[in-house]
């Protein structure tokens, strides 16, 4: 669409800047509502909109006990800090890790919008171009920008928070921010989790905090059914 768009502007405006048809490229495509960047991690922490506060309508985004299955009290504290209830420590759900369903890939990401709410991620980098991720926002982050997936991945780099070896108590996810470097670390994650490691680098063809087109879009079961949250 990018070139045919800048055909037809320069056939009928004669445009022949070539700063003017850079321009034209470089803007998404009708549809989108921009352009944004990714990044990706996993820290084991409770999800900032599994706060029944941070979220405008509908349920709380499941957090979890320290199996990661069992669902814990939703105002029970979070393992990386934060106050609450008895019943915690909370952690990230096991299953909210990513998956795919055919050639569409799905994923729980941190972004600075609405709580639990869904959007289209068409990623333009070379690794994954053409590609569509469908990604339900459940957490929050003071270290991401303005147009910002953080992408939930295991072994993707715990970041500022450390909930993971408290909740399995060790872990060998590789550097802090980045995580393993190979397909063979994932086997260095806990069973439960190797899953949305070796994802990373089968689906997601190891791409690198990749470029996307995004626009919202209406939240689909496959992501509800697993967060229990719904924009």
């Amino acid at each position: 669409m990018y070139y045919i768009l800048s055909h037809q502007i320069i056939m009928k405006y004669h445009i022949t800047s070539v700063v003017l048809i850079l321009a034209v490229l470089t803007v998404p495509s009708f549809g989108w509502d921009g352009n944004a960047k990714t990044t990706r991690y996993w820290d084991c922490c409770k999800p900032s909109c599994a706060w029944p506060d941070n979220v405008p309508t509908g349920g709380a985004v499941n957090s979890c006990l320290k199996d990661g299955y069992n669902l814990a009290p939703p105002n029970a504290r979070n393992i990386c800090g934060g106050g609450g209830g008895p019943g915690g420590p909370n952690f990230v759900c096991t299953n909210q890790q990513p998956f795919s369903i055919g050639d569409i890939l799905y994923a729980f990401s941190a972004s600075n919008v609405e709580c639990c709410t869904c959007y289209e991620l068409q990623f333009t980098d070379t690794a994954l171009a053409g590609k569509t991720m469908i990604t339900q926002v459940i957490n929050k982050g003071g270290d991401l920008g303005q147009n910002h997936f953080d992408i939930q991945i295991p072994g993707g780099g715990l970041g500022i928070f450390d909930g993971c070896t408290p909740q399995y108590g060790s872990w060998s996810g590789g550097e802090r921010y980045g995580g393993v470097s190979s397909a063979a670390q994932c086997n260095n994650l806990p069973e439960q989790v190797r899953g949305g490691c070796f994802w990373r680098f089968n689906d997601f063809r190891n791409a690198d905090n990749p470029n996307v087109n995004f626009r919202r879009i209406n939240c689909p079961s496959a992501l509800v059914d697993r967060s229990n949250c719904r924009a």
